[in-house]
């Protein structure tokens, strides 16, 4: 997958707001995490602790959580579910808020 950093994202960059898994995937997948944050213990703090507070997050915190959440079901072998999908849409749509707002460099 194509990287995109942070400050060349845009609106077409994303998802559509409620789409499904798959999208999301595959968008998550055009950051590194692992390379940005230094390994898996920043990434996993990023969507296990910094996530919880998503307003307070950066907009590498917000990437970093998507992409871990990514890593995590891969893991597990099985899509998230509903209620999961909710705390992953709030991550893209803060995302997208940061983009509209000027706030991804």
């Amino acid at each position: 997958m194509e990287q995109i950093a942070n400050h060349a994202l845009t609106k077409h960059s994303l998802p559509a707001p409620g789409s499904p898994w798959t999208d999301v995937r595959a968008f998550a997948w055009t950051f590194h995490a692992y390379k940005e944050l230094g390994g898996f213990e920043p990434v996993a703090h990023a969507a296990n602790r910094k996530a919880r507070d998503i307003p307070a997050c950066t907009l590498t915190d917000l990437r970093a959580a998507l992409y871990f959440e990514t890593r995590r079901y891969r893991h597990f072998c099985y899509p998230p579910d509903a209620t999961d999908m909710v705390h992953i849409h709030a991550l893209v749509e803060e995302i997208r808020a940061r983009i509209r707002s000027g706030k991804n460099t």
